[in-house]
C-alpha cells in the first residue's frame, strides 16, 4: 500500500463492525486549550463505505459518524478524497472540486 511505502500513519475502517467513530478519535487539545487535527486527510474508497451485503446497500458509517466526519473537516480544513464514486447529485463535478481544493491553504 502507498501510505505504507511512504511512512504515513493511518487508521482503517472497514465494515460495519468497525469502532464508532467520535470527535474524540479526529481531534484533541493540546495543553494549551488549542484544538488539535489528529488527522491531515480522510479517505473513504468506496463512497460513505457502502455494504451491499444484505441487499439493500446502506453507509457502514452511522449519520452521526458521517456528521463528525464532515464538521472534523470543515473545523480543520481536512480534505477528502473519496474513490470509486461516480458525478451525482450528491457528489458534484469532480473538475469542480479539484479547483475548489486548490485554492485551500496548502493545496
Amino acid at each position: 500500500m502507498a501510505l505504507q511505502r511512504e511512512g504515513v500513519r493511518f487508521d482503517t475502517v472497514v465494515g460495519p463492525s468497525h469502532t464508532p467513530i467520535a470527535t474524540a478519535t479526529l481531534s484533541s487539545t493540546a495543553s494549551d486549550g488549542t484544538p488539535v487535527a489528529n488527522y491531515d486527510a480522510i479517505i473513504v474508497w468506496v463512497g460513505d463505505l457502502v455494504d451491499c451485503s444484505t441487499g439493500t446497500c446502506v453507509s457502514d458509517l452511522s449519520s452521526a459518524e458521517l456528521t463528525g466526519i464532515e464538521q472534523y473537516e470543515h473545523e480543520f480544513n481536512i480534505r477528502q478524497i473519496t474513490g470509486d464514486v461516480h458525478r451525482g447529485a450528491s457528489v458534484g463535478d469532480p473538475r469542480r472540486l479539484l479547483r475548489r481544493s486548490a485554492q485551500l491553504p496548502g493545496g
